[in-house]
């Protein structure tokens, strides 16, 4: 429409143009509204972190005058922020996905762009569910028509009756159609999910080298992605019902039904003794045992004992029930190609980090697809690029000598904790006879652990979940010992500071005389 419809239409109505305005257009404008509003919130916490070491100035006052300064209370201020008062968002899951979404938080606050290849992976699962539907409610009518003939049709004595076959598919059916949509409806939940894992480091990607070269090689298999998450879900819609329907149908069949029966029996018994048996260890464990200890010896092994011979009798269940929960949930998560199945060590034949083979390899290029969205749509990235275009546009009258030390100023004034991180990430830059050697950090030296956004839960519906992580231990308020620590980093960072001043000065000296040598010669040049 946008191309049929003359151009003078969208230049008198703005609203209009807003209306058709190309998608690609509209999710790139989002992108620059998320990098906006990520750096402003970064300089409003930044802020607070001041304005929180000026209120409670009184509260850490030591004898050092480093912590007196404005940089060494928030250096300060910031170490008890990641250690005691850390304040965590939950995020992640069906709920906040939806949420979010709608108002529209995802795209113009965290910045999530979701690729072609997963939302029409999308669009072809939700076709799947449709079929599995349409197919289960074919499968029950059919069944409702052949009631009345179903009494006739006895081939023989074991041959079973139509009514059970038709029963059979059709619950096998509606459960397939159930695990179907739970797949639909996790995958992109699961992927901003798995999106902000990686934002955050719970999920390593560049602090891990070996993990990350394998998700830096072979980007081509990403294109299986889009097969596999259209077959993933019909063979487990397919596996699902396939394996309710067997249950089903040899629970009614009169070969099988006595046998299914009496194993039903069994296994009614044993969760019977089961449940007896925890309600005994439950008043046993607080009377014998406290943690790894027992606080009547003799009396805990005799129980100990009596369980295990107990438990021989009961493992056979166990292992039973071990067996048939596996074969489910291998099931159920045969679609599920966005969050890895098998534990690391059993996923890999070969060396962890050597040459090997994945046995489920779908995960990673599902990561693989991520990554790649986010090396060119993160906000991050997106700001960085817009500098790197101004850089070529502009040439030498945009991020010049002058304005990049104004930069490390305000940097270092407003963040002063990122002088460490920006010293240990790039040790490359710095020269053996650099002004800074006597104000580097000292090998060994411990650095904060950097403020974690997101961290990980498992939801019990709908994919992995992010939630809220607390450490009770490191709720406890610091110690006079760990306010003696920082005033001892706080004075390191302060003599480098001294350097750092000098050579600010050295370099303000040189612009002058470059400004002076280059007024000279417009002088000389002037009369000619």
């Amino acid at each position: 429409l946008r191309s049929i419809a003359p151009s003078e239409v969208f230049t008198r109505h703005p609203k209009i143009a807003r209306r058709f305005a190309p998608p690609i257009a509209v999710a790139e404008s989002k992108m620059k509204q998320a990098a906006a509003f990520k750096l402003k919130r970064l300089l409003e916490n930044a802020a607070g972190i001041h304005q929180r070491s000026d209120a409670d100035d009184s509260q850490h006052i030591n004898q050092r005058s480093a912590i007196q300064t404005t940089y060494g209370k928030a250096l300060l201020r910031y170490q008890q922020d990641a250690t005691a008062n850390c304040q965590y968002e939950e995020v992640g899951g069906m709920l906040w996905f939806i949420r979010n979404w709608r108002s529209g938080n995802l795209h113009n606050e965290e910045g999530i762009f979701l690729s072609s290849q997963i939302l029409a992976g999308n669009v072809a699962q939700i076709i799947v569910c449709l079929f599995v539907l349409v197919l289960a409610i074919d499968m029950y009518y059919t069944s409702i028509q052949n009631e009345d003939a179903t009494d006739d049709q006895i081939v023989g004595d074991f041959a079973p009756e139509t009514w059970m076959v038709l029963a059979a598919v059709t619950i096998g059916l509606g459960y397939g159609f159930i695990s179907a949509v739970h797949i639909t409806a996790a995958y992109l939940p699961s992927t901003v999910s798995t999106t902000l894992q990686f934002r955050c480091g719970v999920i390593p990607s560049l602090k891990n080298p070996c993990e990350f070269q394998i998700f830096r090689f072979g980007q081509d298999t990403i294109s299986l992605l889009f097969g596999g998450i259209f077959w993933g879900a019909f063979y487990s819609a397919l596996s699902v019902a396939v394996l309710i329907g067997s249950i089903v149908f040899l629970s009614v069949w009169q070969l099988t039904a006595s046998f299914m029966w009496g194993l039903y029996a069994r296994i009614l018994g044993l969760l019977i003794s089961v449940s007896l048996k925890l309600l005994l260890l439950l008043f046993l464990r607080s009377a014998y045992y406290s943690a790894f200890y027992r606080k009547k010896p003799a009396e805990a092994n005799l129980v100990m004992v009596i369980l295990e011979s107990w438990g021989i009798a009961l493992t056979t269940g166990f292992m039973l029930g071990r067996s048939l929960m596996l074969i489910l949930s291998t099931t159920l998560n045969i679609g599920r190609i966005d969050r890895p199945f098998l534990a690391p060590g059993a996923n890999r034949v070969g060396k962890r980090n050597g040459p090997g083979l994945h046995l489920d390899f779908y995960p990673v290029c599902f990561r693989k697809a991520i990554l790649c969205v986010e090396a060119h749509r993160h906000p991050y990235v997106e700001r960085l690029g817009c500098m790197y275009m101004m850089k070529l546009r502009f040439g030498e009258r945009f991020a010049r000598t002058s304005g990049s030390i104004w930069r490390l100023l305000f940097v270092f004034a407003l963040m002063p904790w990122l002088r460490r991180y920006r010293i240990f990430a790039r040790p490359e830059l710095e020269d053996e006879n650099d002004d800074f050697e006597g104000a580097k950090w000292k090998e060994g030296r411990k650095l904060p652990p950097p403020k974690q956004r997101y961290s990980v839960s498992v939801s019990s519906s709908v994919g992995p979940q992010l939630g809220i992580m607390q450490d009770d231990a490191s709720a406890a308020a610091p110690t006079e010992t760990t306010e003696v620590d920082d005033a001892d980093d706080i004075c390191a960072v302060k003599s480098e500071n001294v350097a750092l001043k000098a050579e600010i000065d050295r370099l303000k000296a040189e612009l002058a005389r470059v400004d002076k040598r280059k007024k000279a010669d417009h002088d000389k040049e002037g009369p000619e």
